[in-house]
């Protein structure tokens, strides 16, 4: 029993914050972590206005929302680009007074929208999209800096972000589509990321934007190749692996049985609509930001190519 009384309870390391870096315009601290009073490198805690926003590794650079923004919103007027908005949607938040923004709850994340050409129509019946580019960033550690191109399809207001990575494309082209599915890589077909850096400067940025409006043609005539073609089983399998049942349970030509799980296409449907019918459950739907822009990613991954 005396031994037990002379059992001390576990000592616990004493954690602080000492300030590291300091936005004041947009309201963003970072702070250093330390513990026992010693500086601890592994790791710093972000803030925005009070909130808390992450624990990071103490390497990561904070480029502010708000910064990007603005320089964004520089190049987009002597590119001739419109700032962009469309309606309320639940998976989604305005950024401040920012109307073209889109935002997670919290605003650590967004995408800033402009529209560099208008109703292209797609089929030549009359199907018209909007062509843009999003200015995409984050202070969570969730997504790089990056540009990518946008459709906003008039007739039903679907809204699409083209996300896929050329790593990606490869291996859509081949067997299957990889664990790496959901991460954005540094090199891209119709979207280009960076990491953070201390400064952002438009030398840098007007380059990678422009070099991502090119590639906006082939997002067209991946459009208009997708609607001569037929949906695959092999991109319906992939469909049902790679997003939740809320999203692809509104395909009604896509079935999965219950007891071998095999995923058969029950009528002939064009890859174009399937695309349109899985961007309308999106960008209508109830998720959340970021994991909306995954499982667009990994649609757009999944149509990256028409294939036999």
């Amino acid at each position: 029993m005396n031994n037990e009384k002379n059992i001390s309870a576990p000592k616990r390391s004493k954690l602080s914050l000492k300030t590291k870096d300091s936005f004041r315009k947009y309201g963003i601290k970072t702070y250093s972590i330390e513990a026992n009073g010693k500086a601890w490198n592994k790791y710093q805690f972000i803030e925005r206005k009070g909130n808390p926003i992450a624990i990071l590794s103490s390497k990561y650079q904070v480029l502010p929302n708000e910064l990007v923004i603005e320089k964004a919103d520089q190049i987009a007027q002597k590119l001739a680009a419109k700032p962009f908005t469309f309606d309320d949607r639940q998976w989604f938040s305005k950024y401040e007074v920012h109307e073209h923004v889109l935002a997670s709850r919290n605003l650590a994340s967004m995408s800033a929208l402009y529209v560099f050409r208008e109703d292209v129509d797609i089929t030549g019946e009359g199907d018209y999209v909007h062509l843009g580019y999003s200015v995409g960033n984050a202070i969570d550690g969730s997504r790089a800096f990056s540009v990518a191109i946008f459709t906003f399809r008039r007739v039903c207001s679907n809204f699409m972000l083209h996300l896929h990575s050329e790593k990606m494309l490869k291996v859509v082209n081949g067997e299957q589509i990889t664990a790496n599915l959901g991460l954005n890589q540094t090199q891209t077909l119709a979207s280009v990321s960076r990491k953070h850096t201390k400064s952002l400067s438009t030398k840098m940025v007007l380059p990678t934007i422009k070099a991502v409006i090119k590639s906006a043609d082939c997002v067209v005539q991946r459009y208009r190749a997708m609607k001569k073609a037929d949906l695959l089983e092999k991109q319906a399998a992939q469909v049902v692996n790679y997003l939740p049942k809320r999203v692809y349970g509104v395909l009604p030509y896509i079935d999965v049985n219950s007891e071998n799980n095999k995923v058969t296409i029950t009528q002939k449907v064009s890859q174009w609509q399937a695309f349109n019918d899985l961007t309308q459950a999106l960008s209508h739907g109830k998720g959340s930001f970021g994991t909306t822009l995954d499982q667009m990613r990994r649609i757009d991954a999944i149509f990256a190519a028409s294939r036999a």
